[in-house]
């Protein structure tokens, strides 16, 4: 089934939303047709488009006049909750782009926006909704994970919450939790059936494929939660503090996921909670230093430099003094490293950029030891990448020196050897070098440009063609003869003769 799907795009700079509306409308992805693509200047001429023109996808910048992009989620969140956000981000805008992920956001995009990156948010997109589309058995109780998400007013949420035994409950707690996505384990009656018997009948899970939320008494054991998780394959499992009401719902879903979003940092743990995170610091430098010289030395590493120098720069005790925040940022300032190397190399084949972008997918790894090992093995192919260019940089230029040698020196007794080491490259290695560039073999190369000369002699000269042979390099009429006729296919003597050149 093809997904038609039409897009509003809101940015300030027309140039920027024009290029977009061009990309998008040459996307070609398995299923998916864009229609239409509409462009807006600010969030509130958006909201007003949004109004006459309900759209499947919203790709908007952070920072704009009159209304940003974040403000502009913030409304949409209640008047259009049902759509999905792209966000653009600039060099400097990575604490809005954070935000916005935490506003829901569905993925944010560095400018110049990648091609590949853009069209690979889109089928996430598109596989989200088909997903969403097919679950109408929860349907009433998702209204509560909207709500908590802030997606849905509480006047819709009450009287769900009335008709659960979660309701009835003085205080209560946030369980939340990830899964791959493989499996859709909020309808599993099985695991229902367990979140039931360790509440008392009172649990309430809630989510759509790899986000689960569950809503459990207070006094329900949170290690004994998350451990049922954990048999089913989550990693980890965060709790909020305890909560009053619906009223409270949205806070202790917020506080639950922030807390989740540690769980890199604490890889042996199955249960993390608030006081887990709070001794954490806020406030962190990013080592800018460190990250221009390794932007500096690529070309130049070895396998164990670029090893050493990642397990430096993401120290696990380094990290596991701070909030996830610097984590985030030390991933996103090491990508913009890469890409802008990488960029200097173009043109670069979009599956490579499409591989670059998953160094800035931290919550995409199951751990940070799976993180580091793609980002060294990226590291090692970006490093290889510029040794070749370089490689071949210098390369080109010793053959040109040695194509201006040959055609200088042509006359004399010109060897392989002699020109290899004008230019200071071995025999071998310059021999099979020179066969790239000039798409011949240095003998063939040096018969060419001496047969060339010496037409101009046979047709401007009255030398006799053994001096011809003689002026242009071979020490034989022979020798010159042959070489003549596999470059022209006919003879010195015959070439003069049809110039009508006296010999």
């Amino acid at each position: 089934m093809v997904m038609r799907m039409d897009i509003l795009i809101v940015e300030d700079q027309r140039r920027i939303a024009e290029g977009l509306s061009v990309m998008l409308s040459s996307c070609k992805e398995d299923g998916i047709q864009i229609e239409r693509t509409l462009i807006a200047d600010n969030g509130v001429q958006a909201l007003k488009m949004l109004e006459q023109q309900p759209v499947d996808l919203l790709i908007t910048d952070i920072r704009m006049p009159i209304m940003d992009g974040l403000e502009l989620m913030r409304r949409c969140s209640v008047q259009h909750r049902d759509v999905p956000f792209i966000i653009l981000s600039g060099y400097d805008d990575f604490k809005y782009a954070q935000k916005a992920i935490e506003y829901g956001a569905k993925a944010y995009l560095l400018k110049p926006v990648d091609r590949a990156a853009l069209y690979a948010a889109i089928r996430r997109i598109d596989a989200e909704k088909r997903e969403k589309g097919g679950d109408p058995h929860t349907a009433r109780r998702q209204l509560l994970l909207h709500y908590a998400r802030g997606e849905e007013k509480i006047d819709n949420a009450v009287p769900v919450w009335r008709t659960q035994k979660i309701g009835t409950e003085t205080t209560y707690y946030v369980a939340y939790t990830q899964f791959d996505g493989t499996a859709d384990l909020v309808s599993d009656p099985s695991l229902r059936e367990s979140l039931l018997a360790l509440t008392d009948s009172r649990g309430l899970i809630l989510g759509e494929r790899d986000e689960v939320l569950t809503l459990c008494p207070a006094q329900t054991s949170a290690v004994s939660v998350a451990e049922l998780f954990a048999g089913r394959g989550a990693q980890a499992t965060a709790i909020s503090d305890t909560a009053k009401n619906l009223d409270a719902l949205p806070a202790a879903y917020r506080e639950a996921r922030e807390i989740f979003c540690h769980r890199l940092l604490f890889p042996q743990k199955v249960l993390l909670q608030w006081s887990d995170i709070r001794p954490l610091r806020k406030d962190f430098t990013i080592p800018y230093k460190e990250i221009d010289k390794l932007k500096n030395r690529f070309g130049a590493m070895d396998e164990n430099e670029i090893k050493t120098a990642l397990a430096q720069l993401f120290d696990r005790k380094t990290l596991s003094q701070y909030r996830i925040g610097y984590t985030l940022a030390l991933c996103d300032t090491v990508y913009r490293c890469m890409r802008s190397v990488e960029t200097s190399l173009e043109p670069v084949p979009d599956d490579t950029q499409t591989e670059m972008s998953r160094v800035n997918e931290l919550f995409a790894f199951d751990s940070m030891r799976e993180y580091l090992l793609y980002l060294c093995r990226q590291f090692s192919l970006l490093n290889e990448k510029v040794r070749q260019r370089r490689s071949l940089t210098s390369e080109n230029a010793a053959m040109e020196q040695a194509e201006a040698f040959i055609q200088s020196n042509y006359q004399k007794q010109l060897t392989l050897a002699a020109v290899s080491n004008h230019v200071s490259l071995s025999y071998a290695y310059f021999s099979d070098a020179f066969r790239r560039y000039a798409g011949k073999t240095f003998l063939e190369y040096l018969r060419d440009i001496r047969v060339q000369a010496s037409l101009k002699l046979l047709e401007q000269t009255e030398l006799r063609i053994s001096e011809v042979a003689s002026a242009v390099g071979y020490d034989s009429y022979k020798t010159y003869a042959r070489a003549f006729k596999e470059v022209t296919g006919t003879t010195p003597a015959d070439y003069r003769k049809n110039k009508q050149i006296m010999p």
